[in-house]
């Protein structure tokens, strides 16, 4: 559960960047692999080559700041608690269950050609949050 608003302090900010930063990386990465295919469906397995399962990382100074500081230790983590999770998808829970949402993500993959089905829109996305 969290602490307070996302748009409190660092929230609003990371929302920003993060409108700007994810279609301009997903835009490269389309004009770099063309034919592989994207999703946020953490439950069914990836059974070929080229496709990219996408998942949002909770970080948020989880852990004492080490030589790599806090953002990029939490970041670490997540990714640690991933594979730990992909071991067993269907028992992997995202750290934020809200089934009514909208999905920037899922716009970003809109917007950059990876996506043509409006639904995804809604698809919830798996938030991973590690704690230290």
């Amino acid at each position: 559960m969290a602490t307070r608003a996302f748009t409190a302090g660092a929230g609003s900010a990371v929302l920003v960047s993060g409108l700007v930063v994810i279609p301009y990386v997903l835009d490269k990465l389309r004009a770099r692999a063309r034919t592989a295919t994207a999703t946020l469906d953490w439950k069914t397995h990836l059974d070929a080559r080229g496709q990219l399962l996408l998942f949002e990382a909770f970080v948020s100074h989880q852990v004492v700041a080490t030589d790599d500081g806090p953002h990029i230790r939490d970041a670490k983590l997540a990714i640690e608690k991933f594979r730990e999770g992909m071991r067993d998808p269907l028992a992997l829970n995202s750290a934020i269950d809200e089934p009514n949402c909208l999905n920037l993500v899922g716009a970003a993959l809109l917007r950059t050609g990876w996506a043509t089905d409006l639904s995804i829109l809604s698809q919830p996305c798996l938030v991973v949050r590690r704690r230290g």
